[in-house]
This record gives structure tokens, C-alpha cells and sequence, in this order.
């Protein structure tokens, strides 16, 4: 199964430093959920409450045969998650909540609007990959993209009045935003630019993306209205995964090759970019404390995947789980 590491087991760097007891890391904030694999009987949805060390696996009841799960979002006290291609919501204690779908169409990159009414997701169920927002408790599900061209990473604006994503045009991929019921559509990055990812800032101001414009993929922002588009990183090996802190004032992010990633943070604006981690090995889907002290980050470093913390100053790395099955997609549980 897995255990929590409570001692020194990792050194990213020169003077790195381990907290006593993880109730010292982020004490307002001290549940995370995650994806484990492996020792489990299929992939499933595990809690982790930091001050009492426990974990815990979410009970799934389940219309299928296995119980498969993939990719979490979490509001307040519930989480929404992908079980055999369909969206389930649980709360915090995995006492079950609707299944919004039961279909199996394929459902995924689901993401919920800021007063946690609605989610937005990405189906392909009618040919082509669309958008579609649906409400909280599995009504009024509809489509806010055409089957035209196809459409995915849906991302609400902080005000919940308006939707960022990624069109796919004929020729190259583009940032997009719609109002949230789906009208005045409009494409945001110019032509010569094959943009992703798309993210909304804390304040609602700008969209962090990742583009390729002739070389790697770098992180860019511009406004919300796609006015002053400015490259944020260069480097010779892609940068993917930017995530805004909280606060705003920080991305974290990761650089690296296909056989070799690590761990990034910068400030809003680009300045002072310094890597977190060194040799940790594939490492992907960081997610920010909500007071914007810490990262969780997944990597392989021991040969599976494990969940990681470190600080945003690089002094304290902790590892969270270690043993005998995978485990991903950490993400914290918004109070």
C-alpha cells in the first residue's frame, strides 16, 4: 500500500530543510485529494489529511464492473471526478453525491464555476469534441460549443461570465472565450500561433496559455480581451503545465524534455524564474496551497509516481507517499 515519509528523504538542493510534523506546512489548508493505482483494486479517489497523517480511499458505488477513475476537481467540500468515462461527484467524507452522467460518452476536463453551480467539461459524444456546461446536480446539461470545430480545456473566468478554451481551427490551436452560455465566441491568439491551455488569472485580468510559434512550447499572457500577448519563458525544452498561484503574484510550472522534467515558479510578469526541483524525474501537475506557500507536485522519482510538497522558496521538500502503486493528480481541498 503507501505510507506517509516523516523524515528527511530527498535533497533538492543545498541547504533544503524538512518540517517536523506536516501540521507545519500549511495548517489551514490540510487536505489534498489524489488518483492512486496499484495495491488498490482499480484506480480510485484517495484523501490525505495532513494533520492526522491519515488516509483515506472515497467509496465509489459504481453502475460498471470496475472502478476506474481519472482526473479530479475539487470545490469546497465536494469533488468531481472522471469514473468510466462519466462525472461523479463526491464529497470530502465519500458519501455519494449524483452521478451527472451514466453514459460512458467519454467525458473529461471537467471544471467547476467559481460559485460551484455548474461544470464545464469536454464530451465528444456527438461527433465531434465539445463543451458543455451542466448544473451541480446533474440537470440542464447542454452544449456551449458548435460541432463545427472542435473545442476543449474549458476555464471560467474568476466572475463565472465567461469561458477561455482551446478551439481547434483547420490549421493550428487557438485561445478562445465565450460568455458562459455559449454566444459572442472569439478567437483571441493570432494565426501564427498554435496556443493551449488556456487559464484564467486569480483577478480575471489575464489568460496564461502555452503556445509554440516556431520553436518549444513557452508559457505566455495577455489580457482578457487578447491585448498585449507577452512571452513569459524561453527556454530550449518545452514549458507546459503553468498554473497562477492564489495571490496571483507566482506561476509554477514545468520544463523538461519527454525523458526528463522538472519543477519551475516565477513571478506573474516572467521575472525571476528559478527551478524548484533538481533530478526528481518526470515532474508534472503541480497544484498550489491555497495560500500560495506551497506546491504539490507528481513525480517518478522513486519509480513510481508519488505526491511531493515543496515550498516556494525551495527550502522544504517533503514526500508525501512512497510504496507499491501509482499515485496522481494531487490536487488541495479548497476551504
Amino acid at each position: 500500500m503507501f505510507r506517509l515519509i516523516t523524515a528527511a528523504l530527498l535533497s533538492c538542493g543545498a541547504g533544503v530543510a524538512l518540517a517536523a510534523s506536516l501540521g507545519q506546512l500549511s495548517p489551514t489548508t490540510p487536505q489534498i485529494y489524489f488518483i492512486g493505482s496499484r495495491g488498490l483494486p482499480d484506480y480510485t479517489i484517495v484523501a490525505l489529511e495532513m494533520n492526522r497523517n491519515l488516509f483515506t480511499r472515497l467509496p465509489v458505488e459504481l453502475p460498471h464492473s470496475k472502478a476506474e477513475t481519472w482526473q479530479c476537481a475539487a470545490y469546497r467540500q465536494q469533488v468531481v471526478c472522471i469514473v468510466q468515462n462519466n462525472l461523479m461527484i463526491r464529497d470530502w467524507e465519500g458519501r455519494h453525491q449524483p452521478w451527472l452522467t451514466q453514459d460512458s460518452h467519454n467525458y473529461r476536463e471537467q471544471t467547476w464555476s467559481p460559485d460551484g453551480l455548474h461544470i464545464a467539461f469536454t464530451s465528444n459524444w456527438v461527433g465531434t469534441n465539445r463543451i458543455f456546461v451542466i448544473d451541480s446536480d446533474g440537470t440542464h446539461m447542454h452544449p456551449v460549443t458548435d460541432d463545427v470545430l472542435w473545442a476543449s480545456a474549458p476555464d471560467w473566468s474568476p466572475d463565472g461570465q465567461q469561458i477561455a478554451f482551446e478551439s481547434w481551427l483547420p490549421d493550428y490551436h487557438a485561445i478562445a472565450v465565450m460568455n458562459a452560455d455559449g454566444s459572442n465566441q472569439r478567437r483571441l491568439t493570432p494565426e501564427n500561433m498554435n496556443a493551449s491551455d488556456p487559464s484564467w488569472s486569480p483577478d480575471g485580468q489575464h489568460i496564461l496559455f502555452i503556445a509554440k510559434s516556431g520553436g518549444e512550447y513557452d508559457i505566455y499572457v495577455m489580457d482578457g480581451n487578447g491585448e498585449h500577448v507577452k512571452q513569459l519563458t524561453t527556454h530550449t525544452e518545452p514549458d507546459f503545465d503553468p498554473v497562477w498561484s492564489p495571490d496571483g503574484r507566482s506561476i509554477a510550472y514545468v520544463s523538461g524534455s519527454v525523458d526528463h522534467t522538472e519543477l519551475y515558479v516565477m513571478d506573474a510578469d516572467g521575472q525571476h524564474q528559478r527551478r524548484l526541483t533538481v533530478n526528481m524525474r518526470h515532474a508534472h501537475k503541480p497544484s498550489w496551497s491555497p495560500d500560495s506557500h506551497y506546491i504539490l507536485f507528481q513525480s517518478g522519482y522513486a519509480g513510481n509516481y508519488d505526491i511531493y510538497l515543496i515550498s516556494t522558496d525551495g527550502a522544504i521538500l517533503r514526500w508525501l507517499t512512497i510504496g507499491d502503486m501509482d499515485i496522481f493528480d494531487p490536487i488541495w481541498r479548497v476551504p
